[in-house]
Formats: structure tokens, C-alpha cells, sequence
């Protein structure tokens, strides 16, 4: 998320591991709406972020 013209941010996905491509999912006047829109967007299944080191994580494949 990021400031630019008009809308005050646009929300983008990154396209990652497979790439750096990145899709527009939403615009927003202020900081909440645009998180609001990113949470909006996360895939099904996924848990609340953890405090912690990426080392106490159990792998994801």
C-alpha cells in the first residue's frame, strides 16, 4: 500500500513466489480502508499473523 494521486492508496497483490507481477484489488482514502481491503483478500485458511522468528514455523508444503 502505498500514497498516490485521487484515491489516497491503491491496494496491490504481489505475485509471489511465482513472480513480481502485481494486480490492482482496491483503492482507499485512509490506512484502515486499505488494510481492510488487503485482509479482504487473503486466501482462505489463513491464520492470524504470530509473533515470532520464521524459524518456530512449521513449513507450509
Amino acid at each position: 500500500m502505498f500514497p498516490l494521486d485521487g484515491e489516497r492508496f491503491h491496494v496491490l497483490r504481489l505475485h509471489e513466489p511465482q513472480g513480481s507481477g502485481r494486480e490492482r484489488i482496491g483503492g482507499a482514502f485512509t490506512a484502515q480502508e486499505a488494510v481492510e481491503i488487503a485482509a479482504a483478500h487473503l486466501p482462505a485458511g489463513w491464520g492470524p499473523a504470530v509473533d515470532g522468528k520464521p524459524d518456530i514455523l512449521e513449513p507450509l508444503s
